[in-house]
């Protein structure tokens, strides 16, 4: 997926126009992903995202490290993109866990960490004018 950063940027700002100067949020560079591996599967998840059906998600360690990226925390500030590239909310990380995978073999579950993530919305394409902070 191609993402719009010219759209993220503006998404971005919008948001922090709607803070307080001294919001920490002000000092931070959010991450950029889509939920999914395709367009469908982004913009479906996305809409659970915005209907505050979807507050969590999974990922493997490995997907971060082997990108020289850093793991996520609590506390993070993310873009969510839909599947066209562009943004469609700002969540916060609330919650960061690595927990054993436990539905492969013993063996492979106790190498490969999986990170779950708790979040909350912060703000979306809808709510452009009042930042929840």
């Amino acid at each position: 997926m191609q993402v719009n950063a010219t759209a993220c940027q503006t998404f971005w700002q919008e948001y922090l126009r709607g803070l307080p100067a001294s919001h920490a949020h002000h000092q931070i560079k959010p991450d950029t992903f889509a939920f999914g591996d395709s367009k469908e599967l982004a913009d479906e998840l996305a809409q659970l995202v915005l209907a505050g059906k979807k507050t969590a998600t999974a990922s493997l360690g490995v997907e971060f490290t082997s990108l020289n990226e850093p793991l996520p925390k609590t506390g993070d500030v993310c873009i969510i993109l839909g599947g066209d590239g562009n943004p469609v909310a700002i969540v916060e990380r609330t919650d960061v866990k690595t927990a054993p995978f436990q539905s492969v073999g013993a063996a492979f579950a106790a190498t490969t960490p999986v990170l779950c993530q708790s979040f909350r919305l912060l703000w979306s394409v809808s709510s452009r004018s009042a930042p929840r902070a």
